[in-house]
């Protein structure tokens, strides 16, 4: 190996055994090939090892301290440079921990429904019944599907599987049209035959057939051929209106909510009244009842209530509104109307981000002097870190290097020492290493 080549590197470290012993893995930037390894990481081994390599004038590094001491000591002048993409990932790991601290697991939004029941389970209802004819149902599927919500988000406003909602994407109106005839040709027939039953049971019981030979006879229970007799069946098919047990009990559920009383007393109250069911099938009807009863202002001087995860502020940091599921632009002005620091704590990310992809380093020092006056526990650690490596993630700033090259080349040593896991020394791994680095 001609240790004078390489002027351009990343350094990473990663684990012979997770916790306990760790290597150092070099990367050449300009050849993207895997320069040498060691079995360590402790500054004055790597140190020592570095001098080998004299004409290296960058590294790229994670924040690692002892890489940078290990660095200033064999290369003194050489430029060190501070990966972006750790950076981003501490200071939104640092940011996602005062969040979930300052805020509360579920955020109460007060006054405010969805338009469509979109994205809650507490306002979910069975939007799918509201619809008469399937095929209308089925062109508001491929309209939600189209806005840019996933099949996760449509299945909650819709209630229906996603194997249902494959099927609804997929066809056209030629086929729901061919399909519908065809169910509708085997529900005729089925009806058919349904009546000539009924026709063969009436008539063998006026010739003088008692009920059980001719239950005998056409394979039927002794029940449904009463029924038939009695005129009481006929073949058509009827639309089941049957009411829910709940519902017996909304004006109870009602009274009790305009007492102030809470769900889970509501529960054990209209069960002492004969409701039999589980929690868990109230749990799931209360949102229904509940919407119903704001719309028809049936609850006194109560206003809707929904619970939204703190998680989705967190999501923020890392996506577009648009692109977080069970959210909107509307409910987030809701949240920063009661929590108004929030736009504050979000866009300081966004400033971050943005002085590594405008390069504007003279940003740099106003966002440090911003982001210390907020004076957070969680923040303060993170500026701590930045100060004590500044030059390096300034030269990050400028540079347009990362050391994405190190994470991919560790994954690759890491494949290659599970098919050699306990059979081999770290000089075997080494070899077979960059063997295959140089002979592909």
């Amino acid at each position: 190996m001609d240790y004078s080549i390489p002027t351009v590197v990343c350094i990473d470290d990663f684990a012979l055994k997770k916790r306990h012993t760790y290597g150092t893995i070099l990367i050449d930037m300009e050849t993207r090939k895997i320069i040498d390894l060691i079995e360590s990481r402790e500054v004055e081994i790597v140190s020592e090892w570095l001098k080998k390599f004299k004409n290296i004038k960058i590294f790229n590094r994670d924040g690692s301290q002892s890489y940078a001491r290990a660095i200033s000591q064999s290369h003194p002048s050489a430029v060190q440079i501070s990966d972006y993409f750790h950076l981003v990932k501490n200071l939104c790991d640092y940011i996602k921990e005062y969040l979930m601290r300052k805020l509360p697991k579920l955020i109460e939004i007060d006054g405010f429904f969805y338009e469509n029941q979109i994205l809650t389970n507490q306002l979910l209802i069975k939007t799918k019944y509201k619809y008469d004819d399937e095929w209308e149902l089925i062109e508001k599927v491929k309209k939600f599907y189209e806005d840019g919500n996933n099949y996760s988000s449509i299945g909650k406003i819709f209630n229906i599987q996603y194997r249902t909602i494959r099927r609804y994407l997929e066809i056209t109106k030629e086929e729901f049209i061919k399909v519908k005839s065809k169910n509708n040709k085997i529900s005729l027939d089925k009806q058919y035959k349904k009546q000539i039953l009924i026709t063969e049971v009436k008539k063998m019981y006026k010739n003088g057939a008692n009920k059980s030979s001719i239950a005998r006879e056409f394979k039927i229970d002794y029940r449904t051929v009463t029924s038939y007799i009695n005129g009481n069946t006929t073949a058509e098919r009827k639309p089941c209106n049957k009411k829910r047990l709940i519902d017996y009990f909304k004006l109870d559920i009602i009274k009790l909510l305009n007492e102030n009383n809470k769900k889970e007393d509501i529960y054990n109250k209209i069960k002492e009244k004969g409701f039999n069911q589980s929690f868990r099938t109230f749990r799931y009807y209360f949102p229904e009842i509940l919407k119903e009863a704001y719309e028809n202002k049936e609850l006194e001087n109560k206003k809707p209530t929904i619970k939204i995860k703190s998680n989705k502020i967190v999501s923020l940091m890392y996506r577009c509104i648009d692109k977080i599921s069970d959210f909107s632009m509307e409910l987030y002005n809701k949240i920063i109307q009661k929590y108004e620091w929030i736009p504050q704590i979000l866009n300081l990310v966004k400033e971050f981000k943005e002085l590594f992809q405008n390069k504007n380093l003279k940003k740099f020092d106003i966002w440090l002097e911003k982001a210390f006056k907020l004076n957070l526990k969680e923040l303060n650690s993170f500026i701590n870190g930045i100060k004590r490596d500044k030059t390096a993630i300034e030269n990050a700033i400028i540079f347009r290097f990362t050391n994405g090259l190190a994470e991919g080349s560790v994954n690759k040593l890491k494949t290659l020492k599970r098919t050699m896991y306990g059979k081999a020394s770290f000089e075997t791994l080494k070899r077979k290493l960059l063997w295959c680095e140089y002979n592909k």
